[in-house]
């Protein structure tokens, strides 16, 4: 057994006057307050066509923070905060020919509609189904930078997102880092 002596350390906190750490009380480069998401694809399921990049509609929010992710016309999040931002999805894609069915799956994070991030590959196994994941940190200027989701599957028969609230296909992201 080894004992180790700490030296002591006193020091005070500064607070505003609701004894509270402000946002500006903060070393420049921390996160604090910015920009956190987590959407995500319900209501229906989302038919892609074979062999096409297709942007993923996710059309429900579990929280936006700023109210910034759009969830019915562009399906994309433009950060009004600069800085590092932590991306994540997770999408699940199927065919209705089962088994066999979906040959390839591919998606990625994209930064203004080119800046690809790509996710793992997908070979399904006779299973009909595969599930792509990406995580992925991104910077973002603060004003014109967004950020979107896209898949592309191979396969016969009608290819779909599934949509079973939030547990499948989905994406999140939050600003780890002010620039």
């Amino acid at each position: 057994v080894q004992t180790c002596a700490l030296p002591i350390f006193t020091a005070n906190l500064v607070t505003d006057s609701a004894n509270s750490i402000t946002q500006s009380m903060m070393s420049t480069g921390l996160a604090g307050t910015g920009p956190a998401w987590s959407v995500y694809r319900d209501v229906s399921t989302q038919t892609l066509s074979n062999s096409t990049w297709t942007k993923v509609q996710f059309n429900q929010k579990d929280f936006d923070t700023t109210g910034l992710f759009d969830i019915t016309t562009n399906y994309r999040i433009t950060p009004n905060v600069a800085g590092y931002y932590q991306l994540s999805s997770s999408i699940l894609a199927q065919s209705s020919s089962g088994a066999g069915g979906l040959t390839r799956y591919v998606m990625a994070i994209v930064k203004n509609g080119t800046g690809y991030k790509y996710g793992n590959d997908i070979y399904p196994y006779n299973c009909g189904q595969g599930r792509g994941v990406a995580s992925v940190s991104m910077y973002a200027n603060g004003t014109t930078d967004y950020f979107e989701v896209w898949a592309i599957l191979f396969g016969s028969g009608t290819l779909t997102l599934f949509n079973q609230g939030g547990q499948d296909t989905f994406f999140t992201g939050a600003l780890d880092r002010k620039s």
